[in-house]
C-alpha cells in the first residue's frame, strides 16, 4: 500500500492552533474536521488521529463523503484528488480492511452481537428463560 503524502502534506502545511511554530497534528485535524461537520451537519463525528494516520499511510484510500468534504474544508483543498483520495471500486485488488477499522473509516460502528448490550437469555426476559440461540458469525 503506497502512503498518503498529499494529505500528509496538507496537514503539515496547516498551522497547529496550539503551537503556531508548529504543523497541525493528526488530533488536531481530526479534532477540526469533528467540529466542523458538528457546524455543518448537526451531526457529531468521530475523527481521531489514529484514523488520520491510517488516512495518511494509505491504508484507507476512500474515506466516507463526509469526513472528506471536512477534510477538504479545513485543509482548503479544492477536491478529493487533492487529498490524495481515489474511489476503490469493490472487488479490487486492495486488501479489505478489517472490520473496526472499516467501521471507523465510514464513520459507523457496525452490530456485534459479542459487544450487544442485550442480555444472552434474549431480549430482556427473565432468569427463567432458555438461553437465546448462538448467531452464526457473518461471512
Amino acid at each position: 500500500m503506497e502512503a498518503n503524502h498529499r494529505l500528509r502534506g496538507a496537514r503539515e502545511a496547516c498551522t497547529s492552533p496550539a503551537a503556531p511554530d508548529r504543523p497541525m497534528s493528526r488530533a488536531e485535524l481530526a479534532e477540526a474536521v469533528n467540529d466542523y461537520l458538528w457546524r455543518t451537519e448537526g451531526k457529531a463525528y468521530a475523527l481521531d488521529g489514529h484514523t488520520i494516520a491510517r488516512y495518511e499511510r494509505g491504508r484507507v484510500r476512500w474515506p466516507n463523503a463526509n469526513y472528506r468534504a471536512g477534510l477538504r474544508a479545513i485543509l482548503r483543498v479544492a477536491d478529493d484528488a487533492g487529498l490524495g483520495f481515489h474511489p476503490t471500486p469493490r472487488g479490487s485488488s486492495a486488501p479489505p480492511a478489517p472490520d473496526r477499522e472499516r467501521s471507523e473509516a465510514m464513520g459507523t460502528e457496525e452490530f456485534s452481537p459479542s459487544r450487544s448490550s442485550y442480555p444472552r437469555s434474549g431480549f430482556g426476559g427473565s432468569a427463567k428463560t432458555a438461553p437465546a440461540a448462538p448467531i452464526p458469525a457473518a461471512h
